[in-house]
């Protein structure tokens, strides 16, 4: 052995100096890793309950929102059948006018169809009836039961 070579001991010593320099900055590396880690969780569990939180609040918003339109939506919903009901009431009344109305046009051209008819038998019976007032009257009695039928067939219709 010389002197200039390092000692077998020595050589030890150094690989165990730099095996243990190495497992020292190793180890800091594994140290610094792990606070990182630990400062990543620390954010991420800061994160998860600051989102579980905006979820919570996000969650009462949108419920109380659905809960004031269903209410605005039972209000539009009773407000429409309202309005319906209101409608069909005033149909069937306006109906009920309009039939009153053709029931005392009816009652009116059969009063005068009476006395039309009575009034002919009236002229047949004294003799008087002339062709011109025959035709006249004819022409009246066909145009009264034209207005009796088109009446009739609009209660129909």
């Amino acid at each position: 052995m010389t002197t200039s070579e390092p000692s077998r001991l020595d050589r030890i010593e150094m690989l165990l100096g730099n095996l243990a320099e190495r497992q020292e900055i190793s180890q800091l590396e594994s140290t610094a890793r792990f606070e990182r880690i630990e400062q990543l969780n620390e954010n991420t569990a800061r994160l998860i309950e600051s989102n579980a939180r905006a979820i919570a609040a996000h969650s009462e918003e949108l419920r109380t929102s659905l809960a004031s339109h269903r209410e605005e939506l039972r209000a539009s919903i009773a407000d429409v059948v309202n309005m319906v009901g209101s409608v069909a009431i005033q149909r069937q009344q306006e109906q009920a006018a309009g039939d009153r109305e053709n029931s005392t046009q009816i009652e009116v051209l059969l009063g005068e169809s009476r006395e039309n008819i009575r009034q002919h038998q009236v002229f047949r019976e004294e003799g008087v009836v002339f062709r011109e007032e025959g035709v006249v009257f004819r022409e009246r009695l066909d145009r009264m039961f034209a207005e009796i039928r088109a009446i009739w067939q609009r209660l129909a219709g």
